[in-house]
């Protein structure tokens, strides 16, 4: 009797005996929100694989996820988690190396070509470009390509000199690779080193991730992405397009609620890139290899540098095939249980049989779509996350804007400028109103601008030849705009340039306010790109000035010009029918203390939709100002009393004697 087949007859009679089970009895349904239908079509060994809907509905890790059969009795099983790949690196001691009329061939033996997973070329620092061909010589000679003419480079920081077999090459007694030496001399080789595979694992799932949103910063393309289900066991994000030749470096955030704010975190990078030339092979790396577990949405970053936005027209993630082991004693409608956050993961008996599990043959099943168990009551989205806080007497604020909503959960409202520019420096009077009380909310300001166009006009500045001026007319006043950026036309230029605008000071007059200042400078070898001045407050008007001293060189010539507005967002959540106003402009209103800050991590894994503001501004104004037609009307009034007074005058004061 072999030591496998023993293991699976304890597993037998470990799984056959209910006293052994702490799970084995009637559960209690009304505690699990979600059920999936899984059928069993016979008994024993069961493989089920969890669905990107029990990954959102589950507990992160899978915690909460239970199995009942037939009868509503628990049935234990493994969490197989794929195990991470063996591989040995070897060193090739047998590599021959010849030159042969433009080529260099490289030949060596392998033990078992079944499990080579990859070569690893070795070169001396330096940049080239080859194409290589890969040939499988069998024991009796014979020759079959396994890559043909595939690039083999190192430029500008970007090389490809490794080549992956994920399949292996059966049959295979020696490799040979031949490196094209036609458009380029030969480059010395130092090494090869073979990827060989112990046990080779589980290829991983891919999903397709909804591109919720699209930024553009400065140097910078920010995507939000849906990735299908929170917690998913994610190890690679890829993205689709059209470029033929890029290379980016690519960073994958999470908000996280940290001391009190929405901040930013890396869950990995990487870089993409393609090399597309014409008679070649392409190559390109599209997928950034990362490892998390974390909500729905995900923020990708692509750093473009002063290189164009890259066209990006999908998304995909990639996640690890994770299995449920179990044994199903009797035929029947079984039940996959998600959505209990207030419980552990379960402890089974399972765990000193794993390694035979996992190798044990088993059959297939599917798990069907979720569905609400009927023993459970159903709520709205994140139940435990309250709606409202205080009263809110809307009065004293001086803006109030509806919001248009798709329907009930969490929110996601983009602050528009004219918010930005009349709510307080923080953003501390912003309040959401619903239904007379204040809707609880998470701000989120990160570190992202997005550019704002504004119309330019060079300006002459009299008696000073020398200075060259621009106006930049701001689509409205107040905005807090965080920098200015210019695309120089001048290839050979050092400035000192300052920011200002122009205020009233009640005592001095019309005087000039600076708001930053930089030194710019394009010397010989540099790139051409633009140039950027950081502001260290907001200007206070709708025109602000850019201004360089030229001294005896030629006017420099800044092209066109940018500004950068930061990006604010509120999450929140509101119920059904409830319709919710944006409310700002209250300088003596105080920051608020929420306590949604104690669900601020389930408040951002949940998946958000939209929300947009009204049209137009509305002007509510509070007490003790005057809107136009009241002001008006006491004009009108005023020049009554004042004429009245006046009449009043005239008739008490002596007349002249009659000639």
């Amino acid at each position: 009797m072999t030591h496998r087949f023993r293991s699976l007859l304890g597993l037998a009679a470990l799984l056959s005996s209910t006293d052994l089970l702490p799970g084995a009895r009637a559960a209690i349904l009304d505690d699990w929100p979600y059920r999936q239908s899984i059928v069993v079509a016979s008994p024993g060994l069961c493989r089920l694989r969890p669905t990107l809907e029990s990954y959102d509905g589950a507990q992160a890790g899978l915690a909460d996820l239970r199995i009942l059969d037939a009868g509503h009795v628990e049935v234990p099983y493994l969490l197989d988690r794929p195990q991470p790949a063996r591989r040995r690196l070897r060193p090739v001691l047998d590599l021959v190396v010849t030159l042969t009329g433009g080529a260099t061939r490289l030949q060596f033996g392998v033990t078992n070509g079944a499990l080579v997973r990859g070569l690893q070329l070795q070169v001396p620092p330096g940049d080239f470009f080859k194409a290589v061909t890969i040939e499988a010589i069998s024991d009796e000679g014979t020759a079959r390509t396994v890559i043909d003419r595939r690039p083999l480079f190192r430029q500008g920081g970007v090389s490809r000199t490794a080549f992956d077999f994920n399949a292996g090459i059966p049959g295979a007694g020696q490799l040979r690779l031949t490196l094209d030496d036609a458009r380029s001399k030969p480059i010395p080789i130092t090494g090869l080193l073979v990827y060989e595979e112990e046990f080779p694992p589980r290829p991983p799932l891919t999903s397709p991730a909804v591109i919720e949103d699209r930024k553009e910063g400065p140097s910078e393309t920010r995507l939000t992405l849906d990735l299908g289900a929170a917690h998913l066991p994610v190890t690679g994000l890829q993205v689709e397009t059209s470029e033929p030749l890029f290379n980016r470096r690519v960073n994958i955030l999470t908000r996280d609620w940290i001391n009190g704010e929405v901040q930013e975190r890396l869950l990995g990078g990487g870089n993409i890139f393609r090399l597309a030339l014409d008679g070649q092979a392409t190559v390109e790396q599209l997928e950034v290899p990362v490892e998390f577990e974390t909500g729905r949405e995900v923020i990708l970053s692509i750093v473009n540098g002063d290189s164009p936005p890259l066209v990006i027209s999908a998304a995909r993630v990639s996640r690890a095939d994770l299995d449920l082991v179990l044994l199903a004693r009797t035929p029947g409608e079984y039940a996959l249980l998600t959505g209990n956050g207030r419980v552990g993961p379960p402890v089974y008996d399972l765990a000193p049989l794993a390694g035979s599990l996992r190798g044990a043959a088993a059959s297939r099943l599917e798990a069907g779509p979720r569905t609400a168990s009927q023993d459970y009551r159903p709520s709205e989205p994140l139940p435990e996350v309250p709606f409202f806080g205080a009263a809110l007497d809307p009065a004293p604020w001086k803006f109030r804007r509806p919001l248009r909503l798709s329907g009930p959960g969490v929110h996601r409202l983009e602050l528009s400028p004219h918010a930005l520019a009349h709510a307080q420096p923080g953003w501390g009077d912003v309040r959401l109103l619903g239904a007379g009380q204040q809707v609880l909310y998470l701000l989120e300001a990160p570190a992202f601008a997005r550019a704002l166009p504004v119309k330019t006009a060079k300006e002459e500045v009299k008696d000073r030849p020398r200075l060259s001026r621009w106006r930049l007319e701001l689509p409205q006043a107040r905005l807090p705009i965080t920098r200015v950026r210019a695309e120089p036309k001048s290839t050979l230029f050092e400035r000192d340039v300052r920011v200002f605008e122009e205020v009233n000071d009640p005592n001095r007059g019309r005087m000039e306010s600076l708001l930053g200042h930089a030194s710019w400078a394009r010397r010989p070898g540099d790139k051409a790109g633009p140039v950027e001045l950081m502001l260290n407050r907001a200007p206070q008007g709708s025109s602000i000035y850019v201004e360089t001293d030229n001294g005896d060189n030629a006017p420099l010539d800044l092209g066109t010009f940018q500004v950068f507005l930061p990006v604010v967002e509120l999450r929140f959540r509101v119920p059904s029918g409830v319709e919710v106003e944006l409310c700002y402009g209250n300088p003596a209103a105080a920051a608020p203390r929420y306590d949604l800050s104690l669900v601020a991590p389930q408040v951002l894994a949940a998946a958000a939709t939209e929300a947009t503001l009204a049209a137009t501004e509305t002007d509510h104004s509070p007490a003790g100002s005057t809107s136009p037609p009241t002001a008006l009307v006491l004009y009108l009034a005023l020049a009554l009393v004042v004429g009245g007074l006046i009449f009043i005058i005239t008739r008490l004061l002596p007349k002249k004697p009659a000639t």
